[in-house]
């Protein structure tokens, strides 16, 4: 290690993705800036994905931590904070990689910006025979970091951006702490803590150069339509709105990003069997207060 404190904790859960930790591994490997520690979670595989992690440990910044009994993603990740000891935290899912050197020019903006929060660009790729896009929306860098941050956040709102995925961000681990964020044990657990994430935060950056590469799959639990997915989104689109009450001067930006997650919820519906779509139906209806307002401007 270069420092005693790392200046990246990079935290990666692992689930049976024995045929992709290598590939992302060896991403880390093959980085010209060395001073970062990897945090494995291995969240109870059933197939060889710890085996094929062993050879990493060789390397001091490489650990592993393994979970007694399958936790899921949120609860897995919050272990990987519990155990960061860096400056910084970079969150990597298992089946993804990185693009070489891209750590140091994250560092570099890092340290001339001094921001709590970086965000990155993600480039996705499909499997052979996968038949999903994640296009890396076109952003210019110049114009959106010269905005103060709220004008920062509302203008990305209002593209195609996802600002959900939490390994678009490159954060301050003294921001998490501070604020004790961690993730909720729900589906789409990346929206809500990527929101507080935002609304803590007092100077952001966007770094969009070629960084984060995110494979495409079939299987992926992004593709799950079920009655369980939809209403977990209605319930997180109240709870991001309900945000405006302890962050005041993010009204418009939370209501957007409760609408976005709302949104998410009503494209699932018609997929779903009648009984299911009259539940949720019956849900919006109790809370028309909140479900209202995401439709008006502030």
């Amino acid at each position: 290690m270069i420092n005693d404190v790392p200046f990246f904790s990079i935290i990666i859960p692992l689930f049976n993705c024995q045929d992709y930790i290598e590939q992302c591994l060896d991403s880390l490997l093959k980085q010209e800036f060395k001073n970062f520690e990897v945090i494995i979670i291995d969240d109870a595989s059933s197939d060889n994905s710890s085996k094929r992690v062993s050879r990493y440990l060789e390397d001091n910044r490489f650990s592993l931590i393994k979970n007694e009994k399958n936790l899921g993603l949120s609860l897995t990740r919050n272990k990987g904070l519990d155990k960061a000891r860096g400056d910084n935290i970079i969150f990597i899912d298992s089946d993804d990689f990185i693009e070489s050197n891209s750590l140091r020019a994250i560092y570099q903006r890092m340290i001339q910006t001094n921001a709590d929060v970086v965000l990155t660009k993600i480039h996705g790729f499909a499997e052979l025979g996968v038949n999903r896009q994640y296009p890396a929306q076109p952003i210019d860098e110049c114009v959106i970091n010269n905005l103060d941050i709220e004008d920062f956040f509302l203008t990305l709102s209002k593209t195609q951006l996802g600002l959900s995925p939490s390994v678009r961000y490159i954060c301050k681990r003294n921001i998490i702490e501070k604020n004790q964020l961690r993730f909720k044990n729900i589906f789409n657990e990346d929206a809500l803590w990527s929101l507080e994430l935002i609304l803590n935060c007092r100077t952001v950056n966007i770094i969009y150069s070629d960084y984060y590469r995110y494979r495409l799959r079939s299987d992926s639990l992004s593709t799950i339509i079920n009655f369980d997915k939809a209403k977990c989104l209605l319930c997180s689109s109240i709870e991001s709105y309900n945000m405006k009450f302890k962050y005041s001067n993010m009204h418009e930006f939370i209501r957007l990003r409760s609408k976005h997650i709302y949104d998410r919820a009503i494209q699932l519906m018609p997929s779903l069997l009648p009984f299911e779509r009259e539940t949720l139906e019956s849900f919006i209806a109790e809370n028309r207060d909140v479900f209202d307002c995401l439709e008006i401007k502030q």
